[in-house]
Formats: structure tokens, C-alpha cells, sequence
């Protein structure tokens, strides 16, 4: 789902003549990928077949995974329109719909979203840090809308409020609840994708400034807490050690691309409404 939806965001980005040409190269995988997620939903629950989770540690239908899911299938809906398949566009289009109206219905809590089904299609209840994939990177919630709007927000503070924790002056977040790996302790992964949901909210909040300032200044003091984690040539780990000096798993790429794009962000929201930050620390 993840390659599916960065073809379709490439896609969009191209001028005319170069995306044809790349279409033209990625487009029977693309049809095979979409195909293939389409027919991973189960029509009795709107959600995806029995899978393993973003952490590899439970089997289910997860609420990451569905927003991921949602969002490919309307990238390979866009990519089929440009190619002119309008019916495969269509059935894409509608099985997002469907993955979208499951999620909303079946897994919002009002505070946080559920982690998912588990693999008896129970509702697992648990507060899971991969709900922040809902607004970053898929847009499965549009920020530009206010009703959806107000659920992210009211998603990060359920997320901090229940697996939040302060790491050398900022806030810091743990994995999920009841996490044991790497001693349970939050995640520079986690961390930094929390800066970067605080950032887009920062955007959306743009007619609020007071409001949009504090989610940025928030998202600053995490990431200053995520670079104190890493190494003194800036490596980034996966895991905040609660020491300092203390890595696990560095470098890590993710976590080290997440802090890349989470910074482009910032630049970018800096830029757009003249707002003058300046990284200070490490």
C-alpha cells in the first residue's frame, strides 16, 4: 500500500510529459498492487484480512494498515484515470470508500482510534502510536476540513495522554501500550512522526495562530529532544535510550527520513506564514 500510494503522490508531482513516461513504466505493477489490496477487504467489516501489524508483534486488521490501504487505492484510482481505465478507477474509488466508512464507524473511540480488530475480529482497544499514519503520511483524515480536523487533534491528545511521556524537555511517545521492546520506553521513530502530525496540525490551524503556534513550538521541543537521542555525528536511533549516550539501533532510517521530512515541513510552514523558528540545541 505504501509503494502504491508514493507512485500515485510521484505521479501527481510530474509535469505532463515526464508522467507519461513513468506510467508507462510502473503502471501493470500499480494495477497489480491495487488489485491485489482491493481484494483484501473483507465485505463482512469493511476491513482488511487478517495481517500482521506496522511493529510485527500482532496479528489483525489493523486501523494503520486500512488507512493505508484507503488512501493506495484512491492513488491507483488517480493513476488508472490517467491511463484511461475509468472502470477500474471507479472500483477503486468505491472500495476505498467503503475501507473509509469502516474505519470511522467500526474503529474511532471518540479519543483515540482503536489498534484495529484482532485476529478473532475482536476490537482491540489499545492506543497504538501508528494511528498518527491517519494524518501522516496517508491523509486518510483531511485537515482541511474541521470535523476531521478536530478528530486528529483529539487523536494526538488521547495518543499523548496515553503513551506520552517527556524526554530531555519535550514530549516523547511510546509505541504502543504495554510495550515491552527496548525496555517499553518511547520511540525517536515515534517522537519525530508525533512532530510531524504536530506540524501538519500547525498548517491547519493557520487562522488560529495563538493554536498553531503552540502545536509548533511542541513539535520543536520533540524534535530538539529527538536529535539529544542520537549520536554526536546526529545518527538517529530507533528507540530513545533514558540515558544519555544511550542508542538502540542506530542509524535507523526511518526514523532518520521521518526527522528529514518532518524538517522540509517546518521550512515550509516557516516560509508560508513568515513564522521565525530557529533550531537551537544539537
Amino acid at each position: 500500500a505504501s509503494v502504491l500510494f508514493a507512485m500515485g503522490r510521484y505521479a501527481r508531482r510530474l509535469a505532463e510529459q515526464r508522467r507519461v513516461g513513468f506510467l508507462e513504466a510502473i503502471w501493470d505493477s500499480a494495477r497489480a498492487a491495487a488489485a491485489f489490496l482491493a481484494a483484501q477487504i473483507e465485505e463482512d467489516t469493511g476491513l482488511h484480512e487478517n495481517a500482521f501489524d506496522l511493529w510485527e508483534t500482532f496479528r489483525g486488521s489493523f486501523t494503520y494498515t486500512n488507512a493505508a490501504i484507503a488512501s493506495a487505492l484512491l492513488e491507483g484510482a488517480f493513476l488508472a484515470e490517467q491511463v484511461g481505465h475509468q472502470a477500474l478507477a471507479r472500483q477503486w474509488r468505491q472500495r476505498s470508500a467503503q475501507i473509509r466508512s469502516a474505519v470511522m464507524s467500526r474503529l474511532w473511540l471518540g479519543e483515540v482510534f482503536a489498534r484495529g480488530l484482532d485476529a478473532e475480529g475482536n476490537l482491540d482497544t489499545a492506543a497504538d502510536a501508528s494511528a498518527l499514519g491517519l494524518i501522516a503520511p496517508f491523509e486518510f483524515l483531511n485537515l482541511e476540513d474541521p470535523a476531521e480536523r478536530e478528530i486528529a487533534g483529539r487523536c494526538l491528545t488521547g495518543l499523548l495522554r496515553r503513551l506520552g511521556t517527556r524526554v530531555r524537555g519535550g514530549e516523547a511517545l511510546r509505541r504502543f501500550e504495554s510495550d515491552q521492546y527496548a525496555g517499553g520506553g518511547p520511540g525517536a521513530l515515534t517522537t519525530v512522526w508525533m512532530a510531524r502530525v504536530m506540524l501538519r496540525l500547525s498548517g491547519a490551524y493557520r487562522d488560529q495562530p495563538e493554536l498553531a503556534r503552540g502545536y509548533r513550538d511542541r513539535a520543536l521541543a520533540s524534535m530538539r529532544a529527538v536529535l539529544a537521542s542520537g549520536t554526536s555525528t546526529q545518527l538517529l536511533p530507533e528507540m530513545m535510550g533514558v540515558m544519555p549516550g544511550a542508542h538502540w539501533a542506530v542509524p535507523h532510517a526511518w526514523t532518520m527520513a521521518n526527522f528529514i521530512l518532518t524538517c522540509l515541513l517546518l521550512d515550509e510552514l516557516t516560509r508560508a506564514y513568515r513564522v521565525s523558528c530557529v533550531m537551537d540545541g544539537p
